[in-house]
């Protein structure tokens, strides 16, 4: 399957501190690529998640959410 997981750009993945959705996040993309699925992230600028294709922001804010959505747009994906 070709998942997509968006996450909010305000920390990176994994987080360097702490950073809840964004440590659940990691973990949820490398369980999904361990189960063979190809899986793009779209995250926050400075993550290095082994994601199969890591899109990121442009800045570490909330006010980043609409690019990367926007960006999502632009590719098909089974589930996000």
């Amino acid at each position: 399957m070709k998942l997509a997981v968006i996450v909010t750009p305000e920390q990176q993945v994994p987080p360097d501190d702490y950073g809840g959705a964004e440590k659940h996040c990691d973990i949820l993309v490398r369980e999904l690529l361990n189960r063979g699925n190809e899986v793009d992230l779209y995250a926050a600028k400075g993550s290095t998640c082994p994601a199969t294709r890591v899109f990121e922001s442009r800045e570490c804010r909330m006010s980043e959410e609409q690019f990367l959505v926007d960006e999502m747009k632009n590719h098909e994906y089974d589930c996000v």
